[in-house]
Parts: C-alpha cells; structure tokens; sequence
C-alpha cells in the first residue's frame, strides 16, 4: 500500500538533493571556469613577456630570456614549458625541462591571438598550454648603426605551458567540501523533513482518530479538529456534510418507516374488524358480498399504497428505465383526463381545458402518465363540490408546461413545501376517507427530477391550488 509519508518523504528529498547537487556542479563548473580564466591570462601575459624580449637584429634572432625573471620556464626544475619557433619550423628556444619534447601548437595562426587548451606533461601531469602567434621585435636603431634599412618583423610563435597542480589542488579539495557539505546536508534534510511531513500529516492522523468514534446508531456527530490545515478544511466540511446528509436520509427512513406503521395500521384495522364483525355472527348471502366489498376495498388501498410506494423506492434509486420521446403534451393531457370527467361531473366541477397542441416535450410517456394522472386526482380530490378545476399547457422558453390549478385550496402558502413529503396531507378530512395516503405530489416530484424537469406548487388558503410541471421541449 502506497505511503503518503513516505511518499511525501522520498519525494521531497529526492528534490532537495538534486536542487543541492545540481547547485554544487554550476558552483564547481563555476570555480573552475574562473580558475582557467585567470590562468589563461597569467599564460597569455607571460607569453607575451617572453615575445617582448625575441628581436630581430643585425646579428639574427635574439632571445634574451635571462631578461625575464620567470625561472619556472627557463630551469629544469620549473614547472612551465616553453618553446620558441621562428620563422617556419626553426626552433629558437626550448625549455630544459622539455628534455628534447616539443609542445605541439594549437593555433590557428591568427596574430597575437592566443589560444589555450589541456595537455599531459612528459610527467603525465595535467597541464593548460597557451600558443601565441606574434611578431619579433625590429629596433631601427640596432640597423642604423649597420647602415641598412630596417627589414620587416619575422614571425614567431611561443607555446607556454604550466602545470595545473595548484588549480587542481584546489579542485580537488573543493570537491571534497562539497561532497562532504552534500553528504552532511542530505542528512539533516532527512531528519528536518522527516520532522516537518510527521508533524504536517498529523492532522490527518486525527481525522482518522475523529472518524473512528464516530458511531453507527448517531449521525448527529460531526468532526471537530483542534487545528484543521487550509488545504484539509474543504475535505472535514465535505465529510460533515456528508454526515450530514446521511443523518438526514437515516431520520427520513426512521420517519418514513413511522409513516408506513401509522398509514398501514388504519387499514390493517379496518380490515380486522370487518372480518371480525363478519365472523361474529351468520350472514346472509347480501351481507356477506357487502363484506367482501369492504374487504376488496381496503386491500386495493393496501395495494395502492404499497405499489407507489415500491415505485417512489425505484424512482429514488434511480431503477426505473427511462425512454424519453417526443409526447404532445396538451394531446396528452386531453387523453388522460377522460377518465376523471365522470368524477368531476359527480362533483359537480367547472373544468376549464386550454390544451393547444403541438407544444411537445421530451419524456417518457409511462412516468409521464403516472404525473398527470396524480396531478389530476389530486385536483379533483380536493376541490370542494362545485369548484373550479383549470388544465392549461403553454411554452416557457425551451420548457413546455403543464398547469393544473384547483379552487377551494386548504394548504396555506408557507406549508406548500411539505406537499412533496411522503405521507403529508394538509386536508383533515381527507385523513380518514380511505381514499388517499399523501403520496401523489411526493411520487410527481420524484418523476420530475428523473426527467430533468421541475414541479412547483404554490397555494392560496381558500383560494387556487395551483400544481406546475415543467419539462424540456
């Protein structure tokens, strides 16, 4: 299993590291760059030096090296070379050190433009050569005592070299300091994370901690940490909400398993004291078809009850198959509501229709249908005998609507919020009719969340009901 702190760990000195050693090899490269730098222009100049004292004379060419106080060029024991070739090929000078070894140029030719480069000594010694193209000296003085006329300054080349023990002394004993300082360093940078990721995931450590007591029988807990880290706040208060959450769908479920106790025992006693009425005492065949009719009754609302409530468990599940297709809602509105018009004539209701077709929505025609025919029931169940019920469709925008609205309303405006709630019947009347439990507009807003649309529902007491659905176009 992957380790966070390890990770953290590893990760981080792996960087640190490479930063650190990374940092040491431009200081290092840095270093010896300016080494070379200022032992080129300590070659260079000596090269110089050296050319200044080449002349040409009457006589031929001089050398007067004894002119030039650097014996580490000029003595077998020195550590610098130099030899002087003049004219073409000719060797003027060589150093006794050389024992009879040429310095091989490196120039390209170009006057008094020195170029450097690394080489081996004949003691296998790393050395940094210098090979100067330049010109000798011409005193026109030295050619007026002869009487000639001063000729042309012949070309010379010097190849200087020097031993690079002191450079690579120091080179050397850099690279230790800083292996020393790097090995030192990743050491410490070990203990002084290792400290900083413990202490920094601690956090984590008590969330886990808060976790672990939180119990199973109460979700009313919520994770509290001494001192909760920025980056940590969101994921706490997405686990309190989600506690949260849980702790509202648990009381639900405690609640709804009430409701179904209490709606189920009405009935369940009713049914009871039929059959025992019914064995109390002979019945005829009259009275006993009229038993069974109460019985029949009873258990269709039984049933009733139990299929919308086994269809709200799949809708909320999200285990219902939805095929949405293209459905006139006004045609459809008018199909459905022909089995309600004997109910509404025996209530004596003024049902206004404005069903205009073609405006056409995008759902599935069985969840479809189930909505409108609760909205429907619903207005015609509870509109006082005489009343007003009103179906309209009309578009909004890329929404098509349906609008059932109802008079005689017995929900006031702040309480319409409930009517979604399983179980919630606002009428005291309609308690014990036997006729409805409180789960239509429960089961319609669960059919209009799956098919992306919306129910409202607002109210006047004593005045509309008015139920509204909205679907995409």
């Amino acid at each position: 299993m992957r380790s966070i702190r390890v990770s953290l760990l590893v990760g981080s000195l792996v960087g640190t590291l490479g930063l650190l050693f990374v940092v040491s090899a431009v200081l290092y490269r840095g270093a010896a760059a300016i080494l070379e730098r200022q032992l080129d222009e300590s070659l260079a100049d000596r090269a110089r030096t050296f050319a200044a004292v080449v002349k040409k004379t009457p006589e031929g060419i001089e050398f007067e090296q004894e002119d030039v106080d650097m014996p580490e060029f000029t003595t077998e024991e020195g550590r610098g070379y130099l030899e002087l070739w003049v004219e073409g090929d000719s060797v003027l000078y060589r150093s006794p050190n050389l024992r009879g070894h040429d310095l091989a140029p490196v120039a390209s030719g170009a006057i008094d433009h020195p170029e450097f480069r690394w080489t081996r000594t004949p003691k296998h010694t790393r050395m940094r050569v210098v090979d100067l193209h330049t010109h000798a000296v011409v005193d026109p003085e030295d050619w007026d005592e002869v009487g000639e006329p001063a000729p042309p300054a012949p070309p010379i080349r010097f190849v200087a070299a020097i031993e690079a023990t002191d450079v690579d002394a120091f080179l050397s004993r850099l690279r230790r300091l800083i292996s020393i300082l790097g090995a030192a360093s990743g050491l410490l940078l070990s203990v002084i994370l290792g400290v900083v990721v413990r202490r920094s995931l601690r956090p984590l450590d008590d969330l886990a901690g808060e976790i672990g007591k939180l119990s199973g029988t109460d979700l009313s807990t919520r994770v509290r940490l001494k001192s909760t880290p920025k980056e940590m706040v969101p994921v706490v208060d997405q686990l309190n909400q989600l506690l949260a959450r849980l702790d509202e769908a648990f009381e639900r479920e405690r609640t709804f398993s009430a409701d179904i106790a209490h709606e189920l025992r009405t009935p369940l006693a009713g049914l009871r004291s039929t059959v025992d009425v019914a064995m109390s005492r002979p019945r005829d065949e009259s009275a006993s078809r009229e038993t069974f009719a109460e019985l029949l009754a009873i258990i269709r609302r039984l049933q009733n009850m139990v299929e919308t409530l086994l269809y709200l468990g799949r809708l909320e599940s999200g285990h219902v198959n939805i095929e949405r297709v293209g459905v006139d809602l006004g045609e459809f509105t008018g199909m459905t509501w022909q089995s309600f018009e004997d109910a509404a004539r025996h209530s004596l209701l003024t049902v206004i229709r404005e069903l205009p077709p073609g405006i056409v929505v995008m759902a599935d025609p069985v969840l479809l249908e189930v909505a409108v025919r609760n909205l429907l029931d619903n207005a015609i169940s509870y509109t006082d005998q005489g009343g007003t019920v009103r179906l309209e469709t009309l578009r909004n925008g890329t929404h098509g609507v349906l609008r059932v609205s109802n008079t005689g309303s017995k929900a006031a405006a702040e309480v319409v919020d409930e009517l979604t709630r399983r179980f919630t019947r606002l009428d005291p009347a309609r308690h014990t009719s036997g006729e409805h439990f409180g789960l239509g507009l429960a089961l319609v807003s669960r059919i209009a969340d799956a098919l992306d649309g919306t129910l409202e529902i607002s109210s006047t007491e004593g005045g509309e009901f008015v139920a509204t659905l909205s679907l995409r176009r």
